[in-house]
């Protein structure tokens, strides 16, 4: 896998939930098609996260085995986990999530302003969040196997 192809895939993504971000915040949309495009919103930028996620720890995967990488490895931002790039992009991702789910949250509560289904969606969209991100820093630890074994 090259570094193309995860920049290209994260491209298209940046160019699909502008597009249907736009469409979403246009006055003469009905209500519940905002809704149901909010909840698609969500749907995919988790697919997002999840292909940049597994897309960068392939990618350093493979590099591993390089003793440029080995050195450039230990100077990322937050810990060996992460590096600073894949911050960044997943902040990008991170904000498209969080406006999909504003937009969930602030259709709702106008199609019906004394539910308590807003407050529900509301924190199922949070605990998706924090469950995404747990599984992707605890668990995709690609790279750390592959320099491990590079290393013996």
């Amino acid at each position: 896998m090259s570094a193309d192809v995860v920049w290209s895939r994260y491209n298209a993504m940046v160019v699909a939930d502008t597009v249907l971000f736009g469409f979403l915040t246009q006055e003469h949309v009905p209500c519940l098609v905002k809704i149901w495009g909010s909840v698609t919103g969500i749907a995919v930028t988790v697919c997002w996260w999840l292909l940049t996620s597994y897309g960068w720890s392939l990618l350093h995967a493979e590099k591993a085995v390089t003793k440029k990488y080995k050195d450039w490895r230990g100077k990322s931002l937050l810990g060996k986990s992460q590096d600073p790039i894949w911050w960044c992009a997943h902040a990008v991702i991170w904000i498209f999530y969080s406006a999909y789910g504003a937009l969930l949250l602030f259709y709702l509560n106008e199609k019906d302003p004394s539910s308590r289904t807003t407050c529900a969606v509301g924190a199922a969209v949070f605990v998706v969040f924090v469950a995404l991100f747990a599984h992707t820093l605890f668990n995709l630890d690609i790279r750390r196997d592959e320099f491990e074994s590079a290393e013996k």
